[in-house]
């Protein structure tokens, strides 16, 4: 009996969906300037959308995510 174990993104591949980034995306844009970083965690935590690394959001964590290319590259996308 085999058991088959998710594959792992390749090297500098990304962690999520394209869906997932762009639902991310557009909640903290949409928030972004209207909201403490500590309030859009709170917020991404409630709808139960974990960071791509499966975790909880935190301050740290939103920080490096906005700093991330997954984050700056659809920001230029998203209409103003």
């Amino acid at each position: 009996m085999s058991i088959a174990l998710p594959r792992a993104p390749g090297f500098g591949a990304p962690l999520q969906t394209d869906a997932y980034y762009a639902s991310v995306n557009q909640i903290v844009a949409t928030l972004r300037g209207r909201a403490t970083q500590r309030t859009i965690c709170a917020h991404l935590n409630a709808l139960n959308i974990l960071t791509p690394t499966g975790l909880t959001w935190n301050v740290v964590r939103l920080t490096n995510y906005l700093q991330s290319t997954a984050y700056t590259v659809a920001a230029k996308s998203l209409p103003n």
